[in-house]
């Protein structure tokens, strides 16, 4: 009573007629008495038309096959295993007359095989569905001969499940930001370039789900742009790297939705190097330590105090990396301590300052490590 998949009730329509008459008869079969001839066709009507009983059966759906892909995308680290980006797409096979059946993937998640970043495999779960039904038809598209109806949702079935073939994609690292800054000290020369008693120190943004990542500043270095005293600026060179991540996670920790897991060193990055400002510190000159002794002379009296006749001289001790610092006694006067004869005190009054330095130096004298200018 009706094309389309379902419990249906089958009715006979049309007349029935009679058919081929086998003829028995009677012993002689003469038409005398007793022996009545075979019958034949027409010696037999049907005057009414047999009562036929409709039966329920079932009109049983179309059996589809499906196929799907996963087209898989590479995704940035956020702690989860689903894989966003990624999508599933697929289609039937065996419709019949002219339908076109949908397959609805909606029922089907995609995810990664691990939720931290590296190389992953990206697989499907859940249950495919046929989806809208674009009924063709045929003719009169009325159910009978040669015009068959056009199908509906109900008319297919997908009674197995596509198989859905994994794919390897890439989870990225997380990227972070970095700062830092340098804290300056100035130092006493010490004929290097190393800033010593300065220090680095930063920190980096971005992290997710709780976790937070140390700088790792151990590869950079801290350097005078002049290795001799004076107002020097200090800058960075080298370059941060991320250091221990402390993991923070969320809920269930598992990578479901809502449950990010805990973080790993690996799942972070530091595309760009922080900028690290120079700062302007000094290096203060070494201070040596001078000793002098007067030799003295007697002179004629000539009515004046100066030790007329009488030297002074003296050195430097305190000099590093084989430099030698000569004591300039240029400012010191020497003078009795009374200008009439007689046995007089001679005393030195004035300044002494450096004088000259021959430079040393070590190895390439460029000032790095072990090489002092």
């Amino acid at each position: 009573d009706n094309a389309h998949a379902g419990s249906r009730r089958i009715s006979a329509s049309g007349s029935a007629a009679l058919g081929a008459v086998t003829g028995g008869g009677a012993g002689l079969k003469d038409g005398t008495a007793g022996n009545a001839v075979a019958g034949l066709a027409g010696d037999y009507s049907l005057p009414a038309q047999p009562v036929i009983a409709s039966v329920n059966k079932q009109i049983n759906p179309a059996q589809l096959m499906a196929s799907a892909s996963i087209t898989g995308a590479d995704k940035t680290y956020d702690g989860l295993l689903a894989a966003t980006g990624s999508t599933i797409s697929g289609s039937t096979s065996g419709a019949i007359n002219g339908d076109a059946v949908a397959l609805d993937l909606s029922g089907i998640s995609l995810a990664f095989d691990n939720a931290h970043a590296g190389a992953r495999r990206i697989s499907a779960s859940g249950a495919a569905a046929l989806g809208a039904v674009t009924g063709g038809g045929v003719g009169l598209k009325d159910g009978t001969a040669g015009n068959a109806v056009a199908g509906l949702a109900g008319d297919y079935s997908l009674p197995v499940q596509p198989v859905i073939a994994a794919v390897n994609k890439q989870i990225n690292p997380a990227q972070l930001l970095a700062s830092a800054s340098i804290t300056g000290a100035d130092k006493t020369y010490d004929g290097l370039l190393a800033a010593t008693g300065s220090s680095v120190s930063g920190s980096t943004s971005g992290a997710i789900n709780g976790d937070a990542v140390a700088l790792d500043l151990s590869g950079i270095s801290l350097a005078f742009e002049n290795a001799h005293a004076g107002s020097r600026r200090i800058s960075a060179s080298g370059a941060a790297a991320l250091g221990a991540v402390t993991s923070g996670g969320v809920g269930l920790k598992d990578g479901s939705a809502g449950n990010a897991v805990v973080g790993q060193a690996g799942d972070y990055s530091l595309p760009v190097q922080p900028v690290i400002a120079a700062v302007n510190k000094q290096i203060n000159p070494a201070q040596l330590l001078a000793s002098a002794s007067i030799t003295g002379a007697d002179k004629t009296y000539d009515g004046l105090l100066a030790a007329t006749g009488s030297s002074v001289s003296g050195s430097t001790s305190g000099a590093i990396n084989g430099d030698a610092v000569a004591l300039d006694l240029s400012g010191i006067s020497l003078t009795f301590d009374n200008a009439h004869a007689g046995a007089r005190r001679i005393s030195a009054s004035g300044a002494a300052a450096l004088g000259a330095v021959t430079g040393g130096g070590v190895g390439l004298k460029d000032g790095t490590a072990g090489n002092a200018v």
